[in-house]
């Protein structure tokens, strides 16, 4: 540990470091740069450096060798980037005087000004305080956007990344410099770097983002009747006439289609994404501006005119809702046209694109002419050229899915024709081109999933043909195929299992015996690694088909490869999996089939919870299950109550001791995990008590955790709804199991306060339910 080492080392070592920044050896001042912010980066918020950036302040202001300065800068920008926002939030004068000095007009060293303008970029997050006073923040904002005339390009691509991320997180300070930005960004965008338009059309992006949340926030707090802070300026809305020309004329300048990339991230797709974003925001205020554009080139000679006409077309459908429908419809036949006949590929490309948006967006607008269009799709899906089929697909794909409770569900009649085109897609020589056989089972997926009542027996049929097609996936194996292609294949094909054992449920019984029997063979094979996760899915559904009649004819061929999953910590989707499966057996099997196997279990889940490598969202789920299998298990689970009761009692004290953070993801999972811990203490104390053998828990130092973590509950704001009925249940069981000498406990004054809150009438009936019952349980330890 760096804080280990003596004092007086540690500054020689800095000394020493810092000296080399003077070096004439670039790589030597760049290594140097680094080492002396790793350091920093410890220290700093250890507060053992204090003077650390007042020297790299007056390093930078003064009249130092430029090289010098230049590294001083790097080294800064390296500790912005990665520093907590409080180790230096005394700080924040310092380091913006410093990294706006190298921004000056007067700097005349384009490498460092470049450099000052990361760090700045690096920076952003420290100036809250002095982006909130006007004169520091007019100031700031000069300097960027004079460091613009530099004449260097590189400089321009931070100040315009600069821009982007105060327009995202200082959005309503824009007011004053919007039309200097716009005209920065209208030069930009026209410039022959392609890499600053791209930039450029990103800040608008940024804008666009910004405005449709916040829209949004004040469009919902209008519907609760609620103020709201935020304020929007319609930046976008002001520049529509002048942005939505360039970004049009940009679209048109596509690669040659021999070259042509649909996933290259190009000018022309950072414009049509752009313009999507814009729809978004404006709705129907973009059609005034773009359609004459899009009714000009649409039938156009030159194809790059037609692609980009319809891609806008395509890229405007998700915003507008009031006027637009008639232009879709009059547009439909053009665009199939073009489809169908054209013999450029990137137009073909682009109008099922768009095709397929139109049924996302605006399926009403198909409606009469659906089995028309299912019936093209099928056709271009079998004979297109790979990347226009697989658009032809997610057609088909969007067809099913809106069209699923429709009164004209195509799929009626035409469900074996579009399951069969499916499956010769998926066989096609070059399917593995533009995820075309991916793309042919997805859209399989959803027609099976949306598919009507009326198609059982087909479903039975496609079962079949599934099973065939797995089990023909072990011979390719035997040739000798790729094995990542060959895994590749029966991941897709286990999807489409699992929705089918999902659709046929109790009619698909017959099939349990061959499903496992495929998915151990998967397990167990060349292929076990990488498809794990699709077995095992599938073989939580047999679990769940087989409930009435019993999992245990399975279980001994399937515990060894649950077992693999649960230590594959590396692979936590795979834990999850794993743990969902004991939870799904614990409510399936008979309780003697399931104690075989409950010691190698629980070590293994605690393994899992004692692991510091492992991913963090699986312990609420394994905590959840340690108490299903303690309450399905009873009695037989009282030797391992010490070490779970402990654990338990670990993972409370870090809930309570802990700062809670305000981010929305970290209140997720706190709460998450103390739904996972409560549902173990419950399963606990039922699983003894049903066995007769509660009081053994009394000895475990089993009540200190459940007080605590109620207390830290009712003191938390952003506690769930779930957690607090959670935590008044386990409160109204142990008052209900050990009465009296748990008095102190269930009185507490955390009970109450959420006794009083969830027990007002203007709560669910669930939450009204748990208190009064909880209530009365207490009451009885009273009494």
């Amino acid at each position: 540990m760096w804080v280990s080492v003596p004092a007086e080392s540690r500054l020689h070592i800095k000394q020493a470091t810092f000296s080399c920044f003077s070096d004439e050896f670039g790589p030597i001042r760049s290594a140097s740069s680094n080492v002396l912010s790793r350091i920093a980066l410890i220290e700093i918020p250890n507060n053992l450096w204090g003077d650390a950036i007042n020297i790299l302040h007056d390093t930078i202001v003064a009249q130092n060798p430029n090289h010098l300065r230049q590294t001083c800068l790097e080294t800064l920008g390296y500790i912005c980037e990665d520093i907590d926002q409080n180790s230096l939030a005394s700080s924040s004068h310092l380091i913006l005087t410093a990294v706006i000095h190298g921004m000056r007009v007067e700097e005349t060293d384009l490498h460092l000004k470049k450099v000052a303008c990361r760090a700045l970029y690096n920076a952003l997050d420290f100036c809250a305080p002095n982006f909130a006073k006007k004169d520091e923040f007019d100031y700031i904002m000069n300097v960027i956007l004079e460091a613009t005339n530099s004449g260097s390009e590189e400089v321009v691509l931070e100040v315009l990344a600069i821009l982007t991320e105060i327009a995202n997180f200082h959005y309503e300070k824009l007011h004053g410099y919007i039309q200097r930005i716009f005209q920065l960004t209208m030069v930009g965008i026209k410039s022959e770097s392609e890499d600053i338009g791209k930039l450029c059309i990103e800040f608008w992006c940024t804008i666009c983002d910004v405005e449709s949340y916040i829209i949004e926030e004040l469009r919902m707090a209008e519907e609760d009747n609620r103020p709201c802070s935020l304020k929007c300026f319609f930046f976008i809305n002001g520049v529509l006439e002048y942005l939505i020309p360039v970004l049009t004329e940009e679209m048109t300048k596509q690669e040659d289609q021999e070259f042509y990339d649909h996933d290259e991230y190009t000018l022309p797709m950072a414009s049509s994404i752009c313009l999507n974003l814009i729809a978004v925001t404006v709705e129907d205020n973009i059609l005034q501006h773009v359609m004459p554009f899009i009714e000009q080139h649409i039938n156009s000679e030159n194809w790059r005119f037609k692609e980009a006409a319809i891609l806008a077309f395509g890229c405007i459908l998700e915003g507008p809702t009031k006027y637009i429908k008639d232009t879709i419809i009059k547009a439909l036949p053009v665009l199939i046209n073009h489809l169908q006949t054209s013999t450029d590929i990137a137009v073909k490309d682009t109008a099922s694109w768009t095709i397929g948006n139109v049924v996302k967006n605006h399926p009403s607008t198909i409606s009469k002419n659906v089995e028309d269009l299912l019936s093209i799709m099928c056709l271009v899906a079998k004979t297109d050229q790979p990347r226009v089929a697989s658009n032809a697909c997610w057609v088909i794909h969007n067809i099913a899915l809106e069209f699923k409770k429709s009164l004209s569900n195509p799929f009626v009649k035409h469900f074996d024709e579009v399951a069969g085109t499916l499956l010769q897609v998926s066989d096609r020589n070059d399917a593995n081109e533009a995820n075309l056989r991916t793309g042919a089972y997805e859209a399989l997926n959803v027609v099976v999933d949306c598919s009507p009542s009326n198609v059982r027996e087909s479903l039975v049929r496609l079962m079949e043909e599934i099973c065939m097609r797995l089990e023909k996936t072990f011979v390719f194996l035997e040739q000798g195929q790729d094995t990542n292609i060959v895994a590749d294949l029966q991941s897709l094909l286990c999807g489409v299992l699992l929705i089918l054992l999902r659709k046929l449920s109790h009619s698909a019984i017959s099939y349990c015996d061959r499903v496992m029997n495929l998915m151990l063979a998967m397990c167990s094979g060349k292929t076990g690694h990488e498809v794990a996760d699709d077995a095992l899915l599938t073989i939580d559904c047999v679990i769940d088909l087989t409930e009435k009649e019993g999992f245990g004819p399975y279980l001994e061929r399937t515990m060894p490869f649950l077992g693999a999953g649960l230590s594959n910590w590396k692979a936590p989707s795979v834990v999850l999996i794993s743990v969902g499966i004991i939870s799904n057996l614990t409510r399936s099997l008979k309780v003697e089939e399931l104690v075989v196997y409950l010691q190698p279990i629980v070590s293994k889940l605690l393994e899992n919870l004692n692991n510091p490598k492992i991913d963090r969202s699986v312990f609420p789920h394994i905590f959840s299950c340690i108490g299903d299998l303690s309450l399905a298990c009873g009695g037989a689970f009282e030797p391992h109550i010490p070490e779970v009761v402990q654990v338990l009692h670990n993972a409370t004290k870090h809930i309570v001791l802990n700062e809670h953070s305000d981010e929305p993801e970290f209140i997720d999972y706190v709460n998450s995990l103390r739904q996972g811990i409560l549902e173990a203490f419950t399963g606990l104390l039922l699983g003894m008590q049903d066995a007769g053998k509660s009081q053994i828990l009394l000895n475990a130092d089993f009540i200190d955790p459940i007080d605590a973590i109620v207390k830290n509950i009712a003191s938390d704001h952003n506690r769930t709804d779930e957690v607090s009925r959670t935590a008044l249940g386990l409160v109204g069981d142990i008052a209900r199991c050990f009465g009296s000498p748990v008095r102190e406990t269930v009185n507490s004054g955390a009970v109450h306060s959420l006794l009083s809150i969830y027990s007002q009438p203007n709560y669910d009936e669930q939450s009204n339910e748990v208190a009064r019952w909880t209530q009365k349980m207490i009451a009885n330890t009273v009494s």
